[in-house]
């Protein structure tokens, strides 16, 4: 999995940390650092790790978890923004699912299950910040809804 230090550091902030001691340190607790390099992703350089996980670990494959594997490691608080709760009403302007096909899907050990729609939307050209974070990935931008999906995929796993 490549890692994109700059995605990291909106998460953590790795600014005064030692990147080869980090690297020591992950590989310390049974992640292999395949490889670090440099990667232009539109005029602007990263520093990308290349990442091996063993199978049992698959909870670290996303910024949010190799960031929460680093935050233990190194004592390194996440960010609160990284962390805040963006005050969105899923259920504004959205029609509620009728009680009998709730029934009928019948989901017994789920807690919450949430599904909407969204409609009207264009396909066009992502923003720069999230080609770059693709780019640095290792994925080719190709649009908004695909890349957004991709990008939920990178950072949540």
């Amino acid at each position: 999995m490549y890692i994109s230090i700059n995605w990291l550091n909106y998460v953590l902030n790795l600014r005064k940390t030692n990147l080869v001691n980090l690297q020591e340190r992950l590989t310390l607790t049974g992640f292999e650092v395949e490889e670090t390099k440099v990667v232009c992703a539109l005029n602007k350089d990263d520093i990308v790790i290349d990442l091996a996980a063993t199978t049992n670990r698959p909870d670290i494959l996303s910024i949010a978890g190799i960031a929460n594997e680093i935050s233990s490691l190194t004592g390194i608080e996440i960010k609160k923004s990284f962390l805040k709760k963006q005050d969105i009403n899923f259920f504004e302007n959205s029609q509620r699912t009728e009680p009998s096909l709730t029934k009928q899907l019948n989901f017994p050990a789920t807690l919450a299950y949430v599904g909407s729609k969204v409609e009207n939307v264009n396909f066009q050209s992502s923003p720069i910040w999230l080609k770059r974070r693709l780019i640095s990935n290792g994925i080719n931008p190709e649009g908004n809804l695909i890349d957004l999906s991709n990008y939920f995929l990178l950072e949540w796993g």
